[in-house]
């Protein structure tokens, strides 16, 4: 055997067996289109890839959509602890950099239609909610169930008014009176002078000792709206007396002392039912009156709000409790990306967008996709048909010399 058949036939099997393995890469792919010549198809066109290519995007997506993006594993990820981690962080930078925001809520929630018109829908069902509500018979009833609770806890009362009232609070309060006896005659005889159903209570009250004291054909003859009147201008010029004020400061005082000294409950027992029952309608009445009135300035309450700088809101906010506010708002966003992952796994038909894009996707490019994954693993290949091509052809030359 001559030493060209002792190389070439080596060589020729490893060009053989590099070229098939290459060959055999490229086919999988190539041609990207059916072959034919003088009408006939030719055989292995197209490559593997694009003739199979719809049922391997069948295969692929049924496998994605069942083993890997399902939504247990959707949820799962999204509540990993490195992932609530990152959100809480990401919470906590953005709450300190809102801390040095100097605008105003108007100013950051400036031209949000959404915000507009929600916090519109908002405050026109709150107002029509508790409008409704405070002038309903439930909202009565539990004004009155609370007034009654109070009048129970009254009534079993057994400690003074100063074992109740804080000792500094009464002193304050008779210094205060001290002070400005001018100002409490006044208001004194402003309560005279501007209360018509006090006028008319006195004058019934009048009407009835001068009854039971001078007998009822007496009491034809008196003409109790000029007693009254007299009876009032006297007092009135008594409170407005200086020097009768100082004497109104020590009577008034001293009541304060003895009311001090007196048991709750006695004190209660003694107001008349009637007063009682009026006390309690007016309160009910008062609380429908100043909530209706709050209801009012929902407006001006609506606009201080976005007033409010939202930096000098943050930064009210301790570090400790800053840290658990975004552990709490973490938990929050990462428990609605959770819910909202299932709800988009359920929404989506991951099969059928997997399906979709793989099919989108440019023969070319999917080639080069490929290659550019395992292209060491194809080279590998390639090169491992010619070493067998190598292999299988220095065989023969190995046999015929230790043989022949």
């Amino acid at each position: 055997m001559t030493l060209s058949n002792i190389i070439l036939s080596p060589l020729s099997g490893a060009v053989i067996g590099y070229f098939t393995n290459w060959l055999a890469i490229k086919m999988l792919f190539r041609p990207h289109r059916e072959v034919r010549v003088l009408g006939i198809k030719m055989p292995f066109t197209p490559g593997l890839i694009p003739k199979e290519r719809l049922r391997l995007a069948d295969k692929v997506s049924e496998v994605i959509s069942k083993h890997l993006l399902t939504k247990e594993a959707l949820a799962e990820s999204f509540s990993k602890p490195e992932i609530m981690e990152k959100i809480k962080d990401g919470i906590k930078n953005f709450l300190c950099a809102l801390s040095k925001d100097e605008r105003t809520l108007a100013e950051i929630l400036n031209g949000s239609e959404f915000f507009a018109s929600g916090l519109e829908v908002l405050e026109r069902k709150l107002e029509e909610i508790t409008e409704s509500f405070i002038n309903s018979r439930d909202f009565e009833a539990m004004l009155s169930k609370w007034a009654e609770g109070l009048t129970g806890r009254i009534e079993g009362e057994t400690r003074t008014f100063r074992e109740i009232i804080p000792a500094d609070w009464a002193s304050s309060v008779k210094s205060q009176v001290g002070k400005n006896a001018t100002q409490v005659a006044e208001l004194i005889c402003g309560f005279l002078e501007n209360n018509s159903s006090l006028d008319e209570a006195l004058k019934e009250a009048l009407g009835n000792v001068i009854a039971n004291n001078l007998g009822g054909f007496v009491n034809l003859f008196v003409n109790k709206e000029k007693v009254y009147a007299n009876i009032k201008e006297s007092l009135l010029e008594y409170l407005r007396n200086p020097e009768k004020q100082v004497d109104l400061v020590f009577k008034i005082t001293s009541m304060m002392e003895k009311a001090l000294d007196t048991n709750v409950s006695e004190l209660y027992a003694k107001i008349p039912d009637t007063v009682k029952d009026g006390a309690i309608n007016k309160t009910i009445g008062f609380a429908q009156l100043e909530l209706g009135g709050f209801l009012g300035k929902a407006d001006y309450f609506k606009k201080k709000l976005l007033e409010i700088k939202i930096g000098v809101l943050v930064s009210k906010i301790p570090d400790g409790k800053l840290e658990n506010a975004a552990a709490y708002l973490a938990d929050i966003a990462g428990k609605l990306i959770q819910k909202g992952a299932l709800y988009a796994a359920e929404a989506i038909d991951v099969a059928k967008l997997t399906k979709d894009q793989i099919n989108a996707l440019d023969l070319a490019e999917s080639e080069e996709i490929v290659i550019s994954v395992a292209k060491r693993e194809l080279n590998a290949i390639t090169y491992l048909g010619g070493v067998l091509g190598f292999i299988i052809g220095i065989i023969p030359v190995l046999t015929e010399l230790f043989i022949g």
